[in-house]
């Protein structure tokens, strides 16, 4: 695959959607390249292997740093996707490019690991209640 890379401070943000609550995630990431770092134009990877194991990136990983993100328009694009999709669980990924600050979401999944997600059990469960409730009431 080629695509373009975008530098993003080591940081993706991990955002879980369980109906109407959004919980957000920080995670390491792939450190910033350029050519004056890393000596090549085009940058070979494998996206499978962490880039703290692969030799050519070790050094450039300086660790990153949990920033804040709003949440209003992180809501809005959940509600967006949810609307679009008919999404009730389901996660995605930002990144913020260095330069520009703009976001970039990278990935979206219907149902993604919630490891990481505080109370998921609970959360699941009253969807679960809410969703019976509404089908029996129809």
């Amino acid at each position: 695959m080629i695509q373009q890379y975008l530098n993003h401070d080591e940081r993706i943000f991990k955002i879980y959607v369980m109906g109407e609550q959004i919980q957000i995630n920080q995670k390491g990431s792939s450190p910033n390249i350029s050519y004056e770092t890393v000596g090549e134009d085009c940058i070979f990877f494998d996206s499978q292997i962490s880039f703290s194991k692969q030799s050519k990136f070790k050094d450039l990983l300086k660790g990153f740093k949990e920033s804040e993100i709003e949440l209003k328009p992180i809501s809005i694009i959940a509600k967006e996707i949810s609307e679009k999709f008919s999404f009730t669980l389901f996660g995605f990924d930002l990144i913020r490019e260095s330069s520009s600050g703009k976001f970039y979401l990278i990935d979206l999944n219907y149902f993604p690991g919630f490891s990481g997600v505080k109370e998921f059990r609970d959360i699941l469960h009253k969807i679960f209640v809410s969703k019976a409730q509404k089908f029996l009431k129809k």
